[in-house]
């Protein structure tokens, strides 16, 4: 029969507590059935704080050592010797504070170590920014009307685009989905937008039931306005444009188009906050607009704005979102819908006052960041010119400004040894930010816009009915972005980024 080992004998606790049980020590932290206790500190929690006052830590039961045995044996490594592994052939396991033998790598293996500047962040977060966040938290976290920062934001948002209103919401989703419900737009009726977009551009209006029509893209990935007039049909009621990655569309033939066919023309300026054509400042060409300002050259983290000349229209979108007291107080008592004032729609999208806030100081920033951004477009404009590898996929100078959003790049394939994606991964080995953008892309093929009914389970997909969209893929196949920086202390980051792009272009071409 085995022998129980010898074990070392048990400390002596503490001495009951007061609300011990009479006659008994102090409680196990651990149940009846193995399992830590209501209440008590488990394993984990001693291991993050320590033993409670009062108790000693367990020891470890003292074993005897086993005889030496072949192979490894726990907490010592194997020795080599002439005659091979062997019992007995071991070496003490090296301290953690022993310096690690180093072993240089063949010449032909080195590799020259890469800089790599501090990663874009956006918003610059400086002590201004700071500073209003913190008015802000004393000063209000919830606004139900637009008395405060919420309704001072959208003003100043308003001046900026030159626009009548503008209307905060959670997210520049959110927006959108208000602008198809305050347009009329429902089943039965049919949009055109771009096939090449964002998709938030397009499902509200496949979530409101509207059949989406899908437009090919032109040379800067905008909706292709000489594709129009085959896609019209007695049901299209409004065109709906994006101005991707901060260039402009041809909003002169597309605006002339929604007019001659009574069509209301709707714009996504998510990309384009500072953009303008002809002179004029995109989200003012149509009957409304909308700007996200998630991550965008106007930021406030996480929100988004409806803007509009239109009061009816307004006040439409202001019960998408925000209703009772902002709805009773800004809609007309005399106007048919002000019945829905304290229920509005149904559903609640208020931008936050930290996001307003924020945004205030980004719009008081406003002209500093455009002046940095467009130097940063200027310094890769001058230098790219000529590149027969890679060009910026700004449109001509002469009929609009780029946004601000990306700097956008275009691949000449012929041009150069290997693919797009090759380049654009050669350049991330080389710790720049450029990519080819994976979530946008042609959105056509997806089930939401596919469905026959707003009723249909969600349980069934529906069937899909595949196109091509030529346009939009060749650009998709040559496209790559990169931060536009613009911010002090970018210019490490931007000195990388276009030293790295004219050594990778020379290395590439033919």
């Amino acid at each position: 029969m085995a022998r129980r080992r010898d074990r070392p004998p048990v400390l002596p606790g503490p001495p009951p507590r007061p609300h011990d049980p009479p006659g008994r020590g102090p409680r196990s932290p651990v149940g009846t059935q193995g399992r830590p206790a209501a209440g008590r500190r488990t394993r984990y929690a001693r291991h993050l704080h320590g033993p409670r006052p009062g108790l000693l830590p367990r020891l470890p039961a003292a074993r005897p050592q086993p005889a030496a045995r072949h192979g490894r044996r726990r907490g010592l490594a194997r020795h080599d010797h002439p005659g091979g592994r062997g019992p007995g052939h071991h070496r003490p396991l090296r301290r953690r504070s022993d310096p690690r033998p180093h072993h240089p790598r063949p010449e032909h293996v080195r590799r020259t170590p890469v800089t790599t500047p501090a990663p874009y962040t956006w918003p610059l977060i400086d002590e201004r920014l700071r500073q209003a966040v913190d008015r802000q938290l004393d000063r209000s976290l919830s606004d139900r009307d637009a008395s405060g920062v919420i309704g001072e934001f959208e003003r100043e948002f308003a001046r900026f685009v030159g626009s009548r209103y503008a209307i905060a919401y959670s997210s520049g989703t959110s927006a959108l989905h208000a602008m198809c419900v305050a347009a009329g737009l429902g089943e039965g009726d049919e949009v055109i937008a771009p096939a090449y977009t964002f998709f938030a551009t397009a499902t509200p209006f496949a979530y409101e039931g509207v059949k989406v029509v899908f437009a090919d893209a032109d040379g800067w990935g905008n909706l292709d306005p000489a594709t129009l007039p085959a896609l019209l049909t007695d049901r299209t009621r409004a065109v709906i444009v994006t101005h991707m990655w901060g260039n402009p569309c041809d909003m002169t033939a597309i605006a002339e188009f929604c007019r001659a066919n009574d069509l209301l023309l709707l714009e996504d300026c998510s990309h384009a906050h500072f953009a303008d054509w002809d002179g004029q400042h995109v989200g003012t060409f149509g009957t409304m607009a909308v700007f996200s300002t998630n991550q965008k050259a106007i930021t406030t983290g996480e929100g988004g704005l409806l803007v509009t000349d239109d009061d009816r229209l307004r006040e439409l979108a202001l019960l998408h979102g925000h209703y009772n007291k902002r709805s009773f107080q800004e809609i007309d008592p005399a106007a048919p819908y002000y019945r829905y004032a304290l229920t509005g729609m149904g559903l609640k999208s208020r931008m936050t006052t930290l996001a307003a806030a924020i945004g205030l100081d980004q719009l008081a920033k406003a002209d500093d960041i455009e002046q940095r951004r467009r130097a940063v477009l200027g310094r890769f404009a001058t230098a790219l010119d000529g590149n027969p590898v890679v060009s910026l996929t700004d449109v001509d100078q002469q009929r609009g400004s780029n946004g601000l959003y990306v700097l956008g790049l275009r691949f000449h394939r012929k041009a150069a040894t290997v693919t797009a994606r090759e380049f654009t991964e050669r350049l991330a080995r080389r710790g720049t930010e450029f990519d080819m953008p994976g979530s946008t892309s042609v959105i056509s093929h997806e089930p939401l816009f596919h469905r026959p009914g707003r009723t249909m389970p969600w349980t069934v997909v529906p069937d899909i009915e595949t196109a091509a969209y030529p346009g939009a893929q060749k650009f998709i196949e040559s496209f790559i972005k990169a931060p536009l920086f613009g911010y002090p202390g970018d210019e490490q980051a931007v000195a990388h980024h276009l030293d790295t792009l004219m050594a990778l272009s020379e290395d590439v071409a033919r």
